[in-house]
């Protein structure tokens, strides 16, 4: 075990993953080739999926490595979202409310005034009210992450739902 010291704080953070706070990104280290190899799978692909074994550090990997990396680079990275288990209470919902849509949209913006507002919307609606920031002349690309996205198959599998992911239908 790396002894904390002011000068070199231990890189190691326990069972949990990295945040994207500066003292976690200080820590994190060793996993270069990785994020560059997403990063720029991100600059050239509309969609990147990026799979490992539970516990390789893969949230730690976004949040410490990959966001800030996107955000310096001058993307939009909107907050890191989850299709299920963001939810300790869930509301009613009926045909037309999609249980992932609405815990991906409250991981994105947890403070929304109206939660139930968030039940009937689609994941298009949301992001056409986000703001957009201006990147000189063009807007900056934006960057949705989804964690635990694996998720979408085993959690609500008493509802059907209509997932078009290239066209955002969800």
């Amino acid at each position: 075990m790396v002894p904390d010291s002011p000068l070199m704080p231990s890189p190691y953070v326990g069972t949990r993953p990295f945040d994207q706070t500066d003292e976690d990104q200080s820590r994190f280290f060793g996993r270069e080739t990785e994020l560059d190899e997403i990063v720029s799978l991100i600059y050239s692909q509309p969609i990147v999926l990026v799979y490992a074994q539970s516990g390789a550090g893969k949230t730690s990997l976004f949040n410490a490595g990959v966001v800030p990396k996107l955000t310096e680079a001058g993307f939009q990275v909107l907050p890191v979202a989850r299709v299920g288990g963001a939810l300790h209470d869930p509301p009613e919902c009926d045909e037309s409310c999609n249980m992932y849509v609405y815990n991906a949209l409250l991981a994105m913006h947890p403070h929304h005034a109206a939660p139930s507002e968030l039940r009937q919307m689609r994941l298009a609606d949301f992001l056409s009210g986000w703001p957009r920031l201006n990147d000189g002349p063009r807007r900056a690309a934006r960057v949705i992450a989804f964690d635990q996205f694996e998720e979408i198959f085993t959690l609500y599998s008493e509802q059907s739902y209509d997932l078009e992911f290239r066209g955002f239908r969800w």
